[in-house]
């Protein structure tokens, strides 16, 4: 698709404001490796079980003897540290002097290992040379396939060797891990910090863990959250997962260690509660001193981190890529107002319903509702303790816990499926560590995103758009949906849903496969595992909008030179705005951003708002716009009017999470309404 390479010459961007950059991506470079130091200062063994029998067996292993295993390794003074692969393979990094005893090590895994069927184990040493690096930059540079569903199968051969350096590097940061923070090193989970909110407070603890893997620097945040044996429900869906004791170590440090055997008189235990893989949103990482540390920071120190450490071994950088950006408007701009209010001026009349013991003086209620008189002076607004089925609700409850505790029916799952409303949880106007000098912001925030919910709600009951301006399209969402059993093996539940929209606006929505047709419900099949399929037809080309797991890096000298300049000008760097770094046309890590890896066309975007000190500097989701045969079965063109359609999503849904087309989002509210037993599984 050579097309691609080519394609910033399209006048779409130039008549779009588009300006030229350089993307510095989660790409890392490998050719910083010197792998005859490297050679000489480590060496990688593999430790890996002899036979490979039925799934039963490998589902053992890894609930029991992976675990095992990787407890007795990180505790082993003579190892650098581990790393995991597939699930199957346990790597270990010696230095290269070290003698250790091997045969002592399985036998006490085999002492440890009641099943009747033991395992035997070998280790293999994983040699490195400098074709590897070679090897494995080629691959970088060569086209790769538009889909990993679309791959064709390669040889455990050359599977093994294109991930070779991955685990080196996945290695050498949880060696970093382990010297800086003396935590325990879970399953895959290397780079860590934690957050608690306070001293001693450990109801929850969130961890930002950093991996290698595809050729790409990659972070997920796991949140830890204490097992309350006191709620049945909690029991009852956690009884089944990994449990993990959590120790205070020393100079605040932390251990987080897995448990076996878990019986309900042990101490406290955690079990995972999120996992939030592939992309991370530092919004969900809170940090103890938010005022000393920048979210940015926390890239910034763990690169100079590992650089320091392995100093004349290996450098952490990462690629440039040709990029193109166009600048999207912070919420409080009066740009971005104009058009918000400009949309929810088609909303006359909205009615705001009190469920009952909710405290009508509350100090934010009350705030709220002076925020919504304010933001449309012809809206009509009612308050009432009743539903009202002829405009649209805002609903203001109590939230899940509240009901449990109580023992009451959750009143959101009473409302009738076609009466328009959003729900508003009491407990999240009242958040008590919002500062009081940000309320009417905070509340700001909730009143927008419930009003442009509304918006979206009105649109999928009309079936029509208001201002579309992108043509006749068609958008299929596929999605494979994991069902809710006790069993061990998944099985899961697929929808199809197309939206058919014409150029004025009016659209259909069917969830029958026949009509929707194999040319589109094919590619959902192609899914192994649970997932979505986005598609998007205009004009005869079909396109995908595909996850992908690239994101933007920060330039620590480019930071660095703002930062210094800033304070130049007086402004302390914990007080910065947004508006100083673009007007000294700051690195574009918060507008649309359009880049090629591969020859393929990628997309991200992130949302300006807040201070930088607090929510600027996010990661983004990147997403692949990938052509796809027409109906004729030759190669489609890009769909350029995504990359349209994706402002106005922005402006309207106020999402950075699912940036996607924002028809799509009417897709999920129509989904979502017709199958309420599952709501919360109809995502992107």
């Amino acid at each position: 698709m050579s097309k691609n390479k080519s394609i910033f010459s399209n006048p779409y961007f130039k008549n779009n404001d588009y300006c030229t950059t350089l993307l510095c991506s989660n790409e890392i470079n490998f050719n910083l490796l010197n792998i005859k130091e490297f050679n000489n200062k480590y060496k990688i063994y593999r430790i890996q079980y002899s036979r490979i029998a039925d799934n039963d067996e490998r589902k053992y292993y890894y609930k029991n003897i992976i675990p095992k295993i990787s407890s007795k390794l990180f505790k082993n003074k003579d190892i650098v540290s581990i790393a995991f692969d597939n699930r199957l393979s346990v790597y270990v990094l010696l230095e290269s002097n070290t003698n250790f005893d091997w045969d002592k090590l399985f036998d006490e895994i085999d002492s440890s290992d009641k099943n009747s069927n033991k395992f035997s184990y070998k280790k293999i040493s994983i040699d490195l040379s400098d074709i590897d690096v070679k090897d494995k930059m080629q691959y970088l540079d060569r086209k790769r396939e538009a889909s990993c569903k679309q791959n064709k199968s390669i040889s455990a051969a050359e599977k093994d060797s294109r991930g070779k350096l991955d685990i080196v590097y996945r290695l050498l940061f949880n060696a970093l891990a382990k010297s800086r923070t003396e935590t325990t090193i879970l399953d895959g989970q290397l780079y860590i910090y934690i957050y608690l909110k306070n001293e001693r407070d450990l109801d929850v603890i969130r961890t930002l863990n950093v991996s290698v893997k595809d050729e790409l620097l990659k972070f997920k945040v796991v949140t830890f959250s204490l097992f309350d044996r006191s709620k049945p429900f909690l029991i009852e869906k956690y009884k089944n997962k990994q449990k993990y004791f959590v120790r205070l170590g020393q100079h605040d440090t932390i251990k987080i260690e897995p448990c076996f055997n878990w019986s309900e008189t042990d101490e406290d235990v955690y079990v995972m509660a999120s996992d939030k893989k592939a992309t991370v949103n530092f919004d969900n990482l809170k940090l103890d001193h938010p005022d000393e540390t920048t979210k940015i920071d926390i890239l910034i120190n763990l690169i100079d981190d590992f650089n320091r450490e392995y100093e004349g071994i290996v450098k952490l950088d990462f690629m440039d890529r040709e990029a193109m950006y166009q600048r999207i408007e912070a919420a409080t701009s009066k740009k971005t107002h104009n058009k918000l209010n400009k949309d929810h001026k088609i909303l006359n009349k909205v009615n705001v319903f009190l469920s009952d013991s909710i405290d009508e003086n509350s100090d934010r209620l009350e705030k709220f509702l002076e925020i919504l008189y304010d933001y449309n002076s012809e809206l009509d607004i009612s308050i009432s303790n009743k539903v009202d089925i002829s405009c649209p609700n805002i609903c203001i409850i109590h939230d899940a816990e509240y009901y449990s505790k109580n023992k009451l029916p959750d009143i959101k799952n009473s409302f009738a499926k076609d009466l328009l409303h959003q729900c508003i949880t009491i407990e999240a106007l009242e958040k008590k560590d919002v500062n009081k000098n940000r309320t009417y912001t905070y509340l700001n925030a909730i009143l927008r995103k419930c009003l442009s919910e509304l918006l979206i709600k009105r649109e999928v009951y009309n079936r029509f758009i208001d201002n579309w301006k992108f043509g006749a399209c068609k958008f299929y969402l596929g999605l494979k949906i994991t069902k809710d059993n006790n069993s061990d093996k998944k099985e899961y539940e697929s929808i199809h849903c197309m939206m058919n929209i014409d150029a004025a606006g009016n659209f259909s929505i069917t969830e029958d496969k026949k009509e929707i047709g194999e040319r589109y419900t094919n590619y959902l099949a192609t899914l192994k595992d649970a997932g979505n399929i986005c598609l998007v037809e205009k004009d005869g080309n079909l396109n995908e909008i595909e996850h992908t797991e690239y994101l933007v890096m920060p330039k620590k000298e480019k930071i660095d030179s703002l930062i210094s300049e800033s304070m130049s000008d007086g402004i302390k760097y914990k007080h910065k705005t947004n508006k100083y770094f673009k007007e000294k046309n700051y690195y574009p890590y918060v507008d649309k951003i359009v880049f090629i890896i591969n020859d393929y066309f990628y997309y991200t975007i992130g949302y300006p708002r807040g201070d930088v000190n607090t929510t600027v500097f996010n990661l983004n989701n990147s997403y692949r716009i990938n052509p796809l045969p027409d109906g004729n079965g030759d190669d489609s063109e890009i769909i350029l009017d995504i990359l349209g359609m994706l402002k106005n999503y922005h402006i309207r849904g106020n999402n950075t999470e699912s940036v996607r087309p924002y028809p799509f989002k009417h897709i999920l509210e129509y989904l979502r309404m017709k199958h309420p037993d599952i709501k919360e599984k109809i995502r992107f």
